[in-house]
């Protein structure tokens, strides 16, 4: 199949085989997970990493290995360096922020552009996923943390954005990362469920007749959400600890998987899906 000339389901860009897999995960660096491999040891089809501290060497650095690797990536606005006391100057220590999108499928960039206030931000991007049944929109954010004044309020205005940007398709769409807080006390979270978005996590924790596994100490601030056009496909969702993303303190955040039926991702022969975390394959998309 082609698809804007290339081509999707075959060769170099099979895509995943009735089955996808979509992690979240709050990286702290980028390029160490780059300079190990650990950006190619796992097993999903889509990573969404949140506060990578990527500067602009460093995502040319992770295109160029993730291209080499077969796999493609699309980044937010490069983060500035860090600054030193001692004066260094390092093109691979970046501020704490930053987001990227990590796909076995081919990536189609949006041209939709961003607000200069959410882009500058370096917290946000978003980019359509090509399938072998069609093109899911997936959105990484990576929110404030509390010791940021008015933090809430700052995560609500990054996630209007995410929402609007989402309503001008008609395809599955997936919002994925470390959100920094409680998505559930935010105000925006009822207008959400009113529009068809559920959370991977609480889905999950209904069928399981269980509460939802914590990502960060006692707390859940990392999320994979989907829009009512992806959620035929959902099939499960799981936590698992991996100690590449312990935080300073001891504590780790969790990669959120989320598995999706491709088969259940088409949609009446279109070509056009949205963003979803970890489900099987799309195939037939209500």
């Amino acid at each position: 199949m082609r698809y804007h000339g290339m081509r999707v389901g075959e060769a170099k860009n099979p895509g995943p085989p009735g089955c996808m897999r979509v992690s979240g995960l709050n990286v702290q660096s980028l390029n160490c997970f780059l300079d190990d491999k650990r950006i190619l040891s796992g097993q999903s089809d889509l990573l969404i990493c949140s506060e990578t501290c990527a500067t602009s060497f460093v995502e040319q650095k992770a295109t160029k290995i993730l291209h080499a690797a077969g796999r493609h990536v699309a980044f937010g606005k490069a983060v500035d360096k860090r600054v030193f006391k001692d004066g260094r100057d390092c093109n691979t220590k970046g501020q704490a922020k930053g987001v990227a999108i990590c796909s076995a499928c081919p990536i189609r960039k949006c041209h939709q552009p961003w607000s200069d206030e959410s882009w500058s931000t370096s917290r946000v991007s978003d980019c359509y996923i090509l399938t072998q049944n069609g093109q899911v929109r997936v959105f990484a954010v990576y929110g404030y943390r509390q010791g940021f004044p008015d933090f809430q309020i700052k995560n609500e205005t990054l996630l209007r954005e995410v929402l609007a940007r989402a309503s001008t398709v008609d395809i599955p769409c997936l919002i994925v990362g470390d959100l920094n807080c409680d998505l559930q006390s935010l105000q925006i979270w009822p207008d959400m469920q009113q529009t068809g978005w559920k959370d991977a996590a609480l889905v999950q924790a209904a069928w399981d007749q269980d509460l939802p596994d914590y990502t960060f100490k006692e707390s859940r601030l990392d999320y994979i959400l989907f829009n009512a056009k992806a959620a035929s496909a959902f099939r499960g969702f799981n936590v698992s600890a991996v100690p590449e993303t312990d935080h300073r303190h001891g504590e780790f955040h969790a990669s959120g998987c989320l598995l999706c039926d491709m088969e259940d991702w088409k949609q009446g022969g279109s070509l056009f899906y949205r963003a979803i975390a970890t489900w099987s394959a799309p195939g037939r998309l209500a």
